[in-house]
């Protein structure tokens, strides 16, 4: 609120390729990672300590998770803009 910006990466897959955040109601912030070809992709969540944790639990190996935002039943929904090869 006070105009300062923190930068945390301790924590982000790498190579990481985050795109998308929203605040979630958990009042952390969430954002979805694109990975790269060769990286991971995956759901993050940074807390207001700053720990960043990444989740791809049930992610399938196409999965490229797109826009997120959080639902009025408490969860954080994103698409998900996975494609057959």
């Amino acid at each position: 609120m006070n105009g300062a910006m923190t930068e945390f990466s301790a924590g982000l897959n790498a190579p990481s390729l985050p795109a998308a955040i929203t605040p979630g109601p958990d009042g952390n912030i969430w954002f979805t990672d694109q990975g790269t070809p060769s990286a991971p992709k995956a759901i993050g969540r940074i807390t207001t300590a700053g720990q960043i944790t990444e989740l791809s639990s049930g992610l399938s190996a196409n999965s490229i998770p797109g826009e997120i935002t959080p639902g009025a039943d408490g969860n954080v929904w994103f698409t998900d803009q996975a494609h057959d090869t």
